[in-house]
């Protein structure tokens, strides 16, 4: 990664943030730094975030903002994964549970559904906005997000139907869209999608042995 013009190793490991108490952050970040880590990667749960539609908790474990200020003060550079689905081995794949709930009249999930689009896109901008302060634009610790994960197009991946395309380009125009100055990450399984280079992305995947 080019950081403030130089190239630089990106030596991270998985912390999410979330799976531990808050008593336990320093610490554990602390560690991660002697072992050589410049960074780490943390996995957001929208189902810890937003339990109920509109209604946001970001105490206790949930306390983002105190992660990444101690992430911080540990001299350590963080990605934020931030879904909304996230895989990770945690429940539901992060999706709330109201996402399934008739109110919620949502015809499928990870897809071009207008009922979907509109939840993911208040959630994402909620928690932009939350975290904006520890952006590295803003001096901070969060030196890129990552919308979506282990998306496909060739509806292999878990919880996603027909592997919307469309709904995959519409995710990524949407992440670019909340202007966080910093790389969005997208997972996209080898790029099963076919997606053209895109400036402000940087593209991943799985590898297999």
């Amino acid at each position: 990664l080019l950081i403030d013009g130089s190239p630089t190793l990106w030596i991270a490991g998985s912390m999410h943030y979330a799976r531990f108490t808050p008593g336990l952050w320093p610490n554990a970040l602390r560690l991660a730094k002697e072992v050589g880590m410049n960074g780490v990667t943390s996995y957001v749960m929208w189902n810890l975030h937003e339990p109920r539609p509109g209604s946001y908790d970001f105490s206790g474990r949930r306390n983002v903002s105190a992660f990444l200020q101690a992430a911080h003060d540990a001299g350590l550079m963080v990605h934020l994964r931030i879904g909304p689905y996230i895989d990770g081995e945690w429940d539901y794949g992060g999706f709330p549970w109201w996402v399934n709930s008739p109110e919620a009249n949502m015809s499928c999930l990870r897809c071009s559904d207008p009922a979907f689009k509109a939840a993911m896109t208040a959630w994402m901008r909620t928690f932009v906005e939350h975290v904006r302060p520890f952006l590295a634009t803003n001096g901070g610790p969060v030196v890129m997000i990552q919308v979506e994960n282990e998306k496909s197009c060739d509806g292999t991946a878990p919880m996603q139907g027909t592997g919307d395309r469309n709904y995959t380009e519409w995710a990524i125009e949407t992440a670019l869209g909340l202007d966080t100055g910093v790389p969005w990450s997208f997972c996209n399984n080898s790029n099963s999608c076919n997606l053209p280079d895109t400036p402000g992305v940087i593209f991943t995947a799985n590898g297999q042995g």
